[in-house]
């Protein structure tokens, strides 16, 4: 652990001390109350030398402990200790913000989110899109709640460490003009190989690397993803309270925290995708939950569009849940409000224009048959809500069908006027 001195800054304390002694003659480390201790005065001079060489190896061992642990406490910039008072009602009590407002809040300074799902559902490119707003572009906002810059003299940084190449493409759909590009050259530093540090031996030791690689203006720390930060199992209770402390000692010298994280593979595809949110789904030890300050779950089939994320820890309010679109072209996420549909019929309407929508970036079009395989919803009942959504004219008819080819009808959204 990091407080344990190493036997360089032994040695190098014990020359210190014994310099000032005049070597190891006067036995002032072995006095107890100024005497020393009656069964230390029958042993021979030698004896006592080795004595008193252990005694003040010891001490000095403590010491440097202690030095070492003003070091790391020093980090944390305000003084960790404070009164009662100042605890309950000073700014120890008040968040700050980062996605979210007023008591609506999905993330905090200096707090832990953490976005656990199947795999192939946006997770990464939730992430982004906030890392996006942080750095104080795009539209401001996501699931409809709003994302503060972040200050100009932070800097946001990602462990692309579960398919980095991926990554970099997703992100590069996101950064597109000069000014985000800028951004990210400056304010945006990536880690694509795994971590050269053992969490598991020393969780300290795992700020100290964030820091030492970025520097210590390392505002947003984003994981992705937490299977990638030890080959130990996940479900161990060690191996959580290890990563929890690693992520409380990050945020403890002011880095806010967003980890990305899998699901249990317990069940098929199908069965996961409609199964309750909880927390008891989400893969590895409770210690990996216990210690966040909020959890954002995102559900729904492996590659589709459709997804819906559900509050499963507060860090005030607990949010509903919001049904939303992922745009991978556009690099956004719509809300699409499935959630608060008035019935299960409504629901259904908005589900298949969000499809068609979806399927609509970049001048393309949608079948009914597309529409079958992203919603699960019958052909007969989709060509009744594609005919509704057309009669109202929120989707046109990009081509007819054709009967002598047997060419399906293709749609999509209208053209902003």
């Amino acid at each position: 652990m990091s407080d344990l001195p190493t036997p360089e800054e032994i040695r190098r304390f014990a020359e210190q001390a014994s310099a000032r002694m005049g070597g190891f003659g006067d036995p002032s480390f072995s006095l107890v109350n100024g005497e020393l201790p009656a069964f230390l005065l029958e042993l021979d001079a030698d004896v006592l030398k080795a004595v008193e060489k252990g005694v003040m190896n010891a001490e000095v061992r403590e010491l440097v402990a202690r030095v070492r642990r003003e070091k790391r406490v020093a980090k944390y910039g305000d003084a960790a200790a404070t009164s009662g008072f100042d605890f309950m009602f000073g700014e120890t009590a008040s968040d700050i913000p980062i996605w979210g407002a007023g008591d609506d809040l999905l993330w905090a300074e200096a707090g832990g989110l953490m976005i656990p799902s199947d795999q192939g559902l946006g997770k990464s490119f939730t992430a982004q899109q906030v890392i996006l707003g942080r750095l104080g572009f795009g539209p401001g906002h996501l699931l409809g709640q709003p994302i503060r810059p972040l200050r100009e003299d932070r800097k946001v940084v990602y462990l692309a460490l579960d398919r980095p190449r991926q990554i970099a493409r997703s992100m590069a759909r996101l950064f597109t003009s000069d000014e985000e590009q800028a951004a990210a050259r400056e304010r945006l530093g990536v880690w694509t190989k795994p971590i050269p540090i053992d969490i598991l031996g020393d969780p300290y030791a795992f700020a100290d690397w964030v820091q030492d690689t970025f520097g210590e203006n390392v505002g947003d720390l984003v994981i992705d993803s937490v299977k990638d930060l030890t080959p130990a199992n996940l479900s161990a209770g060690e191996v959580g309270q290890a990563l929890d402390m690693a992520w409380k000692e990050c945020r403890a010298r002011g880095m806010s925290t967003f980890v990305l994280h899998h699901e249990r593979k317990t069940g098929n595809e199908e069965s996961r995708a409609n199964r309750m949110p909880s927390l008891d789904n989400i893969y590895g030890s409770v210690w990996l939950t216990s210690g966040m300050d909020s959890i954002l779950h995102i559900q729904g089939k492996q590659g589709d569009n459709l997804v819906r994320y559900t509050h499963l820890k507060a860090i005030l309010n607990m949010l509903e849940p919001i049904d939303a679109v992922h745009d991978q072209e556009n690099g956004r996420t719509d809300v699409i409000g499935l959630a608060k549909a008035s019935n299960a019929s409504d629901a259904k309407v908005e589900q298949v224009y969000a499809s068609i929508r979806s399927g609509s970036a970049g001048g393309a079009v949608t079948t009914a048959a597309d529409i079958v395989q992203r919603t699960g919803i019958a052909k007969a009942s989709v060509d009744r809500y594609v005919k509704k959504l057309v009669e109202a004219g929120r989707v046109v008819v990009a081509s007819e069908y054709v009967k002598a080819s047997a060419t399906p009808a293709t749609y999509r959204v209208p053209e902003p006027a």
